[in-house]
């Protein structure tokens, strides 16, 4: 049943096509190595995943609850069998246009289809 419903999700990202953001990138950071003799910081190098699709929707007024703030955060939702790995929170969503997305929050992964993502513009 689980299969069934990934797959019908998967026709529904297919007819939405173009409204969708298309070919972004999930991008996680390695963490930052500090060297004491130094004092210097090395951030860590990114792993990159690409995302075929994600939709990006609004917040409601209704879903209010001191986490959002409507003028800089949205929900993305992710095919999830597009994507090879978990979303975590500090992982960044890259469009094409160069537009960076920081993840807030894993909302839900309903039927393990789809990731419901709470983001924030970076």
């Amino acid at each position: 049943m689980r299969s069934l419903v990934s797959d019908l999700i998967g026709v529904g990202f297919k007819t939405i096509g173009d409204l969708a953001e298309q070919d972004c990138e999930l991008l996680r950071y390695a963490d930052s190595e500090y060297d004491p003799s130094t004092g210097t910081v090395t951030p860590g190098t990114p792993d990159s995943y690409p995302i075929k699709q994600v939709i990006e929707t609004r917040f409601t007024a209704t879903e209010l609850n001191g986490d959002v703030d409507l003028k800089t955060d949205a929900r993305f939702i992710i095919h999830a069998p597009q994507l090879t790995v978990t979303p975590e929170e500090e992982d960044v969503i890259v469009y094409q246009d160069g537009t960076r997305w920081n993840v807030k929050k894993i909302l839900s992964v309903p039927g393990k289809s789809v990731w419901i993502l709470h983001m924030t513009k970076a």
